[in-house]
């Protein structure tokens, strides 16, 4: 660096015009010796020493116009702006503790910058700043730059401070009478009340009793005894500011305690335990023996808002260094603070998984699938998985248990599962609690189920039934029509039976003894129409007992009949369902009630529900103008789930081919559904590639389509598409 000869006029212009000069002003610069070298503005024009044109020619100002020899700017200062806290009353220095250092050893001056609120307000070689210049409120600070006459150091800023309101203060405080005893009223009383900015009195009283506040006004009445500290302190307060405080006591003197250490535990504490500070053993000249003990609390070195004992994990978390500070006191006064081992405080457990959030995408209904997750413990202690709680949709699912126990660094796999059981969108979380001091982990899950694509196909196996059919009709005089209806529309029963397909067995009965009248034991399906009602008329025209409108006794002759030996042996099949039919115009007036007789005939069958009861009778339950009700068979009908069919009609031949349709309707070709529909309407049959709607029905309790064995032959194919739940997924 080059010396060059800095111009002053900026410099040093406002310092003059900063400091106070009462001497008028010279006629021009230079015009006595040395003032174009003196750093001043004489003729105050503006333009200081060789700047000034009125220096053209000094020969102070005749520069050596060679090369300038190299030159090392002087170091920036320290500097420091007191006081720190200054009032309306205060001076403002702008102190150099540290001065600036020239390399080159050529003489430092400073120049002094005023910013008040942010703006420079002068500057100059003034390094104080008058408190009558001063505001409450401003923010002033002091920038201070050197200069060897060559070149500037950098500028140093002090910090900024605040005008604040000024400090009241008071010159002494007394507590009278005194001496005094417990029996006296201590009265306290200050003087020298001052405050600069002429504000009222308002000085605050604090009595103390062995340095325990008891009160605030000026008198004490009460609360003290023998050998007490009474203390009386005011401080000075001006409604604003609160300034020094005066004291008076009434004392006698006492030895402090000391204390011999202080301790921590645990010392290996994780961020969920408390910690405990014991004192360790005191010493008390006085000789007094309880001792009081105040705590306070430092994390990573600043103090904590707990004066308690012990310390709990809300305010430290791991990593942090702990320490405790113990200071005793003996009632009278405290001894020296001493402060405890710091503790380093651990994680404890730390529950960490590899995913926190499994998007399952979309799956079929009734289809499962699964994620393999990791958790791990990643802290300093052991870790307690204490519950496993999924909320949201139930399709989601896991096999982790509780309790699970990690050991520090120690890992568990558990798979996590969706299984939708219907279309639609899907979360669901899962939360797993701990003795991590975190809190409650959890993990999010989604998926969408899409209903299936089902479609099965079978072959066709037809099934006819096996039913064994006996009628036990009343031949007592008032049935004459009705009989003459029954046998004529014989016939038409048996054609629809042939009809049906049905594998049937058909006789009537209406002798006491339950035989069966005539050659022929039964009629089948290898009858005609016209041979089977020729046979069913000879049977039913047979003659009759006291037990014609008793058909529960007719039935129960006819049954002991069929074993070996007897007369109806063989008429009735193992397998066959057995259809009881009823016919009379007036009530059922067997001894026993049907109950009985529904129970001794469902022993007959290995499934109670093959036998089964259906009349024709007088309507229920008011009969009609030709017959009685039908009571007791009614109710069987009903407890069976057999038809009952009105007597009062005239029209035999529809009444009989409605029963026989009821008695021999052929099985159902049944297909298993391999998945659960979710709309039956949407369910497509096929035989034979044609659709048979109408022709079947979903049994939704054990899942399966029932097909109508008159719209099927055996070795048909059947197939049946359907949208839902996939079981076999």
């Amino acid at each position: 660096m080059h010396r060059t000869l800095l111009a002053a006029s900026l410099l040093f212009g406002a310092l003059a015009c900063n400091e106070k000069d009462d001497t008028a002003p010279q006629e021009f610069e230079g015009d006595a010796a040395g003032e174009c070298t003196d750093g001043a503005d004489n003729d105050q024009d503006g333009a200081f020493d060789c700047d000034d044109p009125d220096c053209v020619g000094s020969p102070d100002c005749e520069f050596d116009t060679s090369e300038p020899p190299d030159n090392n700017p002087p170091t920036a200062p320290g500097v420091v702006l007191a006081p720190a806290a200054p009032t309306t009353v205060d001076d403002l220095e702008c102190n150099v503790v540290v001065a600036s250092e020239d390399p080159d050893g050529d003489p430092v001056t400073y120049t002094y910058t005023w910013v008040v609120d942010g703006v420079e307000v002068f500057a100059g070689r003034a390094d104080t700043y008058t408190a009558d210049r001063t505001v409450k409120g401003q923010v002033i600070q002091c920038l201070v730059q050197a200069s060897d006459g060559w070149d500037e150091s950098s500028v140093a800023a002090t910090d900024a401070v605040t005008i604040a309101n000024s400090v009241p203060s008071l010159t002494a405080a007394g507590i009278s009478p005194d001496p005094a005893t417990s029996s006296d009223t201590l009265r306290c009383a200050w003087s020298g009340f001052s405050d600069a900015d002429e504000d009222d009195d308002l000085s605050l009283i604090t009595w103390k009793v062995n340095d325990v506040g008891v009160g605030s006004s000026p008198e004490l009445t009460s609360g003290f005894v023998r050998g007490d500290v009474v203390t009386c302190e005011v401080t000075a307060f001006d409604g604003e500011t609160e300034g020094g405080t005066v004291g008076d006591a009434l004392t006698i003197e006492n030895s402090p305690p000391v204390l011999l250490g202080a301790f921590l535990t645990p010392t290996d504490a994780e961020v969920t335990d408390t910690l405990t500070c014991t004192p360790g053993s005191v010493q008390d000249r006085d000789g007094d023996f309880t001792i009081a003990y105040a705590y306070a609390w430092t994390v990573d070195g600043a103090a904590v808002a707990s004066t308690t004992r012990t310390l709990g994990p809300s305010f430290f978390s791991e990593g942090a260094a702990v320490a405790c500070t113990v200071t005793p006191n003996d009632g009278l006064q405290d001894g020296l603070p001493v402060t405890s081992n710091a503790v380093t405080i651990l994680s404890g457990p730390v529950l960490t998984t590899d995913l926190s959030s499994w998007d399952f995408g979309m799956l079929d209904a009734g289809c499962t699938d699964t994620v393999e997750l990791t958790l791990t413990n990643t802290g300093t202690s052991t870790l307690l998985i204490r519950g496993v709680t999924w909320s949201g949709d139930s399709s989601f699912s896991s096999d982790l248990v509780a309790p699970t126990t990690l050991a520090t660094g120690a890992s568990t796999t558990f798979a996590a599962s969706f299984a939708p059981v219907e279309e639609g969108a899907f979360a669901g979380t899962l939360t797993l609690t701990s003795n991590a001091p975190a809190g409650p982990a959890t993990l999010t899950f989604s998926g969408e189920g899409a209903w299936a694509e089902l479609t099965q196909s079978e072959e066709a196996s037809v099934d006819l039934s096996e039913v064994d059919i006996l009628f036990a009709v009343d031949k007592s005089g008032s049935m004459v029509e009705e009989i003459t209806g029954f046998l004529d529309s014989l016939a038409s029963f048996d054609q629809r039976l042939l009809d049906n397909g049905a594998d049937f067995r058909l006789a009537g009965i209406v002798a006491d003894d339950g035989c069966v009248v005539g050659d022929d034991l039964w009629v089948d399906q290898s009858f005609s129409a016209s041979d089977a009602a020729d046979v069913m008329d000879t049977m039913i025209g047979g003659s009759y007992g006291s037990n014609t409108e008793l058909a529960f006794t007719l039935f129960e002759a006819a049954l002991d009949e069929t074993g070996s030996g007897g007369c109806n042996e063989g008429l009735i099949r193992d397998d066959a369902w057995l259809h009881l039919v009823g016919v009379s115009d007036e009530p059922e007036q067997s001894v026993n009630p049907w109950t009985y007789y529904l129970a001794e005939f469902q022993a007959l069958k290995a499934a109670p529900e093959m036998v089964v009861f259906d009349a024709i009778g007088g309507d229920y339950p008011s009969g009609c103008s030709t017959a009685s009700a039908y009571t007791g068979m009614y109710e069987a009908t009903a407890a069976t789930g057999g038809s009952f069919l009105s007597i009062c009609t005239a029209d035999w031949t529809a009444t009989m081919e409605s029963l026989a349709d009821t008695i021999a309707t052929p099985n159902s070709v049944v297909i298993e559904l391999e998945g659960l529909p979710w709309d039956v309407s949407a369910i497509t049959v096929t035989v034979e590639g044609v659709d048979i709607a109408g022709s079947w029905t979903w049994d939704e309790a054990d899942n399966r389509i029932l097909i109508s064995a008159l719209a099927v032959e055996d070795g048909d194919t059947i197939e049946i598409t359907y949208q839902g739940l996939d079981l076999g997924c």
